[in-house]
């Protein structure tokens, strides 16, 4: 073999590494339960199917009611606007589009804003869906205060989860957030297999 060969291999088993590494981390994150909700009415109002369906999309992460829980579907849904907006309908974001690096730049920025407000209102849908689901025991405080803390708290979430995704598509193996969902899809499969 040549000497290149080696060093190809060897950045490969260490983009795979570094790949697991992320995975590790982030199934660790999810460990991380919200701080201020009732875990008992929660597993009581967890056998209605809209409850089953909001597990599903977060990958299991509902269940434990992770900060991981609004997971990476502000993302992707913010993404799939941006693209739709670019293909033709906003003339500023086509612009962006074929403008180069500094456009692809803005348009990044557009995505995370639009990630930040997707993550918000997400969070916001959950918090007040689960508390109605749950007749009003979800929250042990229920004040202001504690939803837009939980709010923020289920978008950093988001964030960490998006950041680490970028992560696996910079130094790992694979896009990102496609290797995260799959990743979750199959924890999920474990779990209950």
């Amino acid at each position: 073999m040549k000497r290149s060969s080696y060093r190809g291999l060897g950045n490969m088993i260490s983009r795979f590494a570094y790949t697991i590494l992320i995975l590790v981390i982030y199934h660790l994150l999810c460990l991380l339960t919200l701080p201020g909700v009732n875990m008992q009415s929660f597993q009581l109002a967890s056998i209605i199917p809209a409850i089953n369906l909001l597990s599903l999309f977060s990958g299991g992460n509902f269940d434990r009611l992770s900060i991981l829980s609004v997971g990476l579907t502000a993302f992707v849904n913010a993404q799939i606007v941006v693209q739709i907006l670019q293909s033709g309908i906003s003339n500023t974001l086509t612009e962006w589009a074929k403008g180069g690096q500094r456009g692809h730049h803005k348009l990044n920025q557009l995505t995370k804003i639009l990630t930040f407000i997707f993550s918000i209102i997400q969070a916001t849908a959950v918090l007040f869906g689960v508390n109605n689901l749950a007749n009003g025991e979800f929250l042990l405080s229920e004040n202001v205060f504690v939803y837009i803390g939980l709010c923020l708290l289920l978008a950093a979430g988001s964030f960490i989860t998006m950041w680490l995704a970028d992560q696996i598509t910079l130094y790992g193996l694979g896009n990102g957030v496609s290797v995260i969902i799959s990743a979750n899809i199959i924890a999920q499969y474990l779990t209950q297999g």
